[in-house]
């Protein structure tokens, strides 16, 4: 996979959940080789899974 492919996968990613991202934070994803073996499900889940670690993810407005 190339790597514009995948900034584009992450690009997109984040914009579904920008609504959800804690506002004044600045993040950076560096898209590495083995993202080449991931589709785009397990990316998101990885992306998001980072961002809840970190606590930057607000609930969901779904879930409240």
């Amino acid at each position: 996979m190339q790597r514009n492919h995948c900034k584009r996968w992450m690009r997109n990613i984040l914009d579904g959940l920008h609504d959800r991202i804690e506002p004044g934070w600045d993040c950076l994803f560096l898209a590495r080789q083995k993202m080449s073996c991931a589709d785009f499900q397990l990316t998101s889940a990885a992306m998001q899974g980072l961002l809840e670690k970190a606590r930057l993810l607000r609930a969901n407005s779904n879930d409240v």
